[in-house]
């Protein structure tokens, strides 16, 4: 009898096995493949994260749980990464952020897919999407980089699941509204601009399964969890650091952060947010000497048409066709309504504030793959759209691919030494 128990334990594991190769096999392997032929072409601030973990400088506002999570990821697996990149120190704390952001890409895809299976019900719809973004340019680029942007987004999609899914389960709405609590304060706490994104978060109960009292009641909940836990982690990193004052606070967001600066402006948001999905060259140069009026170096927009410029088009010709789709059923406009709750506080911030920044725009990325999703996935749909959705989607790919191959990026350091 004990015999017969055990294989039909082993069955059963062996069934569950095989049952979570075939839904998530495709996307994870791609992933892989994708973050073993292409390199980061843009490391941020990934080396001064090192060494901020290194020098145990680790209260930064703007970056809360990011230098500390470091640290202690450093203390405890230093003695392996010292097998594959010595003693040095800087190494190893960079090698333990960029492995950190690879694990925090990885689960980002397959919880975009369990989104969008919830959205769609339909697993290839879900394949697409979970790919399209494992490919989206910004995502690409720092999931194979130290900084904190992927690890956050990886929250934030957590979050975001646990609120959509939970929102099935009434009876559970204080557990549902705690750990999404958790998991959206920690994407706030990783990079603070994700705070842009966390009430559209928050909401999606109530535009995904109707305005009613059971929604409101979880979404009202959430909001105290987040709230409480932000108010507790931040009083606590300032207490650590000794700041009880509202003067010491301000001199400490001041000084820990630089979110005051940058360029800003229409334009600029206008192209920062299609070059946060795809490739276009070289050609920053051209499109900021374009938007600046450059005296010394003239740009016409027949200048940018010979370059880039149909990448930008073939973008909004993307997004204006899922936007366009969405439109067209009652549960389309919910979503319609929520990725509007995402992007305007995104977008009006972005206005004021370093609107070029590719990462910036991984804030509205499950809003967009969600919008992309529901797309394919409704009868009412334009199938034409969804095939020019479908188009920049393969684009991008290709594009980013192209442009982050390692070949690729090992030419561009031998041109630069």
């Amino acid at each position: 009898m004990a015999e017969i128990s055990t294989r039909a334990a082993q069955s059963t594991e062996v069934i569950e096995s095989n049952t979570l190769i075939k839904r998530y096999g495709l996307v994870v392997g791609t992933y892989i493949l994708a973050t073993m032929f292409t390199d980061a072409f843009n490391l941020a601030d990934s080396v001064g994260y090192a060494g901020s973990v290194v020098n145990s400088r680790l209260l930064e506002f703007g970056h809360l749980l990011w230098r500390p999570l470091g640290w202690v990821l450093l203390k405890v697996f230093g003695p392996v990464t010292t097998l594959f990149v010595g003693p040095d120190p800087l190494a190893n704390a960079n090698l333990i952020l960029i492995a950190l952001n690879w694990v925090a890409g990885l689960s980002s895809v397959v919880l975009m897919f369990k989104l969008v299976m919830i959205v769609s019900k339909r697993r290839w719809v879900a394949n697409i999407v979970a790919i399209g973004l494992t490919f989206s340019q910004g995502f690409l680029n720092y999931a194979q980089s130290g900084t904190a942007y992927v690890p956050g987004l990886a929250l934030l999609l957590l979050g975001l699941y646990i609120m959509v899914k939970g929102a099935e389960r009434p009876e559970r709405a204080w557990r549902t509204a705690l750990f999404a609590g958790l998991a959206l304060a920690g994407a706030a706490g990783m990079w603070l601009q994700y705070v842009w994104s966390i009430p559209a978060a928050l909401a999606a109960p109530l535009f995904l399964y109707g305005f009613n009292k059971q929604q409101f009641r979880l979404v009202f909940q959430g909001c105290v969890a987040f709230g409480l836990i932000m108010i507790l982690t931040f009083a606590a990193a300032g207490a650590a650091g000794g700041i009880y004052t509202i003067s010491g606070f301000k001199d400490w967001v001041v000084s820990t952060s630089g979110y005051l600066t940058g360029l800003n402006g229409m334009p600029r948001v206008i192209f920062g947010l299609a070059r946060s999905m795809i490739n276009m060259g070289n050609d920053g140069p051209l499109f900021k000497a374009y938007l600046v009026h450059d005296p010394f170096n003239p740009v016409s927009i027949f200048d940018l048409l010979s370059v880039s410029l149909w990448k930008l088009a073939l973008f909004y010709l993307f997004l204006g066709a899922i936007l366009f789709n969405l439109l067209r059923s009652s549960q389309g406009r919910r979503i319609f309504g929520l990725f509007a709750l995402n992007a305007i506080p995104v977008v009006a911030f972005a206005l004021f504030w370093d609107g070029s920044a590719v990462e910036r725009y991984l804030l509205i990325y499950p809003l967009i793959f969600m919008a992309l999703a529901y797309s394919l996935s409704s009868t009412r749909s334009v199938r034409l759209l969804n095939y020019a959705a479908l188009a920049f989607v393969a684009v991008a790919a290709v594009s980013n691919i192209a442009a982050m191959a390692k070949p690729v990026q090992q030419q561009r350091q031998q041109d630069v030494l």
